[in-house]
């Protein structure tokens, strides 16, 4: 893997694959300082202490189970890369949304537009993260999100150069945002942006 970009994003499906595979490939090719999780919420990981606390608590929150993030956590403590969260506590949900979320009941119309706006915020948020961590290393920035934020006009993809993107896809190419009908149909692709002039 070219260490050239100073991003590598990797599409995280929340479940509906082995995501975790994924994720360790990459990791132990490209060896990072840091490796940003939109999972952790605004958890950090960056020193012995921090890991120990939290692989004995095995807790993250309500809404990202333990087991969930369990072996990227072990894996990344053995290697001591810091594992830093990219997102808002509860992903800037209140309680009302969360419990919505939880039980995935349906959402009022001002509900929609409120998660509307928690999700321009969360974006500008990752990018906040992801330019404060780029001055801090000469190495590639691993960061895991949800395959959603990784369309092709999304603002993190339009505000950034200089990165390659592995995103779940069907066998045509087109970015898995749910689950395939068929699973043998899942593949990963790639695509890159790279410096602007």
């Amino acid at each position: 893997m070219n260490s050239f970009y100073s991003f590598i994003f990797i599409g995280d499906t929340h479940g509906f694959i082995k995501d975790f595979l994924k994720q360790k490939e990459i990791i132990e090719k490209i060896n990072p300082e840091f490796v940003l999780v939109e999972s952790l919420q605004n958890i950090s990981l960056d020193s012995p202490a921090k890991y120990k606390r939290v692989i004995e608590k095995e807790k993250i929150s309500k809404e990202i189970p333990f087991k969930d993030l369990k072996k990227l956590i072990l894996l990344c403590s053995e290697k001591k890369i810091s594992l830093i969260g990219m997102d808002l506590n509860h992903f800037g949900f209140n309680k009302i949304l969360q419990n919505k979320i939880r039980k995935k009941e349906p959402f009022t119309d001002e509900e929609e537009l409120e998660l509307k706006k928690i999700l321009e915020k969360r974006s500008h948020h990752h990018l906040k993260i992801i330019r404060k961590y780029k001055n801090k290393t000469k190495k590639p920035i691993i960061v895991i999100i949800g395959s959603w934020h990784l369309q092709e006009n999304s603002p993190l993809m339009k505000s950034l150069d200089n990165y390659k993107v592995i995103l779940p896809c069907d066998k045509k190419g087109k970015l898995l945002i749910e689950p395939p009908i068929k699973k043998e149909e899942m593949n990963y692709c790639e695509r890159v942006k790279c410096k602007k002039n």
